[in-house]
């Protein structure tokens, strides 16, 4: 939910950069490309993540690539449609976006669709457990990622919420 000149989420001019499970969303780039993300150097993966409602006023509303740049993206919504393994191109069902609220619903599309082993190692023991060699358990609100098939973006939904 930012307003940046371009690459409102992400500008990339030199370098590489991994992305996994991140929301972008509501960005808007407000003089040039890439909504979400702006990759001149053809050196951005996507993995797990959601990239929807970003806006850009010249070109790439989700995703902008340079000249002869394709970005990497897997495993990942993305509004409008984006080339790669596993993309979807479905209205996340977002719990209250208009509040900012960027939880997917049970109902969800980009529920229990992720790539777990995409998920980088707790290198910091996030959940206390001792284990350094095991995939980051906790979601951006400090959620349990559960094993199995993860959500795409940020948030994990908890499976118990679901339950009818």
């Amino acid at each position: 939910n930012n307003r940046a000149g371009e690459g409102t989420g992400l500008a990339n001019f030199k370098g590489s950069a991994t992305i996994v499970n991140c929301t972008f969303v509501n960005n808007q780039a407000t003089i040039g490309s890439g909504g979400a993300i702006f990759d001149s150097s053809g050196a951005v993966t996507v993995k797990n993540s959601l990239l929807w409602g970003n806006t850009a006023a010249r070109a790439g509303n989700q995703i902008f690539n340079g000249t002869g740049v394709t970005s990497i993206v897997s495993h990942s919504n993305v509004q409008g449609g984006y080339a790669g393994t596993s993309n979807d191109n479905s209205d996340p069902s977002f719990v209250n976006a208009a509040q900012n609220d960027y939880r997917i619903m049970c109902e969800s599309t980009s529920r229990d669709i992720g790539q777990d082993s995409a998920l980088p190692t707790d290198t910091v023991d996030l959940d206390l457990d001792g284990n350094l060699s095991e995939s980051i358990p906790k979601d951006l609100q400090w959620g349990v990622r559960k094993s199995g098939t993860i959500d795409l973006g940020a948030y994990e939904v908890n499976d118990l919420t679901c339950l009818d």
